[in-house]
């Protein structure tokens, strides 16, 4: 596992429509995974597990998971389950979601001062 920067997709409400964006996330990786640490319900801490290509939560705070490692084994169970985890993914992509998480990526990667 190392230490590793990605994204991670979110959707907020705004005036009754989504709003789909990315997120900058300082964190670690094993392969496509992305884990960090985030504040759950006030005081609790828990890692959260996010597939790192699409942006898209595998373990969420839901799980409690304590560990960088339970947050991974979470995932990866996941991932398992899913016979056909990989055509969900490719099916992902080809939505609008997908669409504007990639853009506001893109966005936030090319604003800089130079």
């Amino acid at each position: 596992m190392k230490k590793d920067t990605f994204y991670r997709c979110m959707l907020r409400i705004y005036e009754n429509k989504t709003k789909t964006f990315a997120v900058k996330t300082q964190g670690y990786s094993e392969g496509d995974i992305g884990l960090h640490k985030e504040k759950y319900s006030g005081e609790l801490e828990t890692w959260i597990a996010t597939h790192i290509p699409t942006g898209a939560v595998l373990a969420s705070a839901a799980h409690h998971c304590k560990t960088r490692t339970e947050a991974l084994k979470q995932a990866q169970c996941k991932i398992a389950e899913h016979t056909n985890f990989q055509e969900k993914v490719e099916q992902f992509k080809r939505g609008e979601k997908f669409k504007a998480f990639q853009r506001s990526r893109y966005d936030q990667s090319v604003t800089g001062v130079f």
